[in-house]
């Protein structure tokens, strides 16, 4: 890590000995977006869903729970304005339940006068996008 400072360096390297394996490969790497934080990751995912290149998390319920799985009205367009509209204060990090190595987030935004859940996350390993929730959110007053 050439071009990291002493002190970054040290960071990472306590991050990498505090993140338990991955679920899918038992590896301890880095997630992609350690430390970039919601506006980074928002770019992201709002290029995912201008590109269409995304994916849907397979999931109970999942015609209730994700819209852009189940809903032909629901376009990628509708998703790329709400997580647009999405501000820092209502987006939260958590992990994966399937995956405690996998960052996952929370996003409660406003948009066109409903609330709306959306899980979604970046894989740790690939840059891809998953979506695994995108619904109204069932606290619907304003």
């Amino acid at each position: 890590m050439p071009d990291l400072a002493l002190e970054e360096q040290e960071f990472v390297q306590q991050a990498v000995g505090q993140i338990p394996p991955c679920a899918a490969c038992s590896c301890t790497e880095l997630p992609v977006q350690l430390g970039m934080g919601f506006d980074q990751d928002k770019k992201l995912l709002l290029a995912a869903l201008m590109t269409g290149e995304f994916l849907l998390e397979a999931r109970e319920s999942q015609d209730l729970k994700n819209l852009l799985a189940s809903d032909q009205d629901f376009t990628p367009q509708a998703a790329y304005n709400i997580v647009n509209a999405t501000r820092g204060n209502q987006a939260r990090l958590d992990y994966h339940h399937q995956d405690s190595s996998q960052p996952i987030w929370i996003l409660r935004p406003s948009w066109n006068r409903e609330r709306w859940y959306v899980k979604c996350y970046i894989d740790c390993h690939t840059d891809l996008v998953y979506f695994v929730s995108f619904h109204r959110s069932e606290e619907r007053s304003l």
